[in-house]
């Protein structure tokens, strides 16, 4: 879900790993 990417995003970039870089 996109919803939860955003909200751990905001959080932890490490949930996603395109966010990591």
């Amino acid at each position: 879900t996109p919803i939860k990417r955003i909200a751990f995003m905001g959080r932890s970039s490490h949930y996603c790993p395109q966010c990591q870089r």
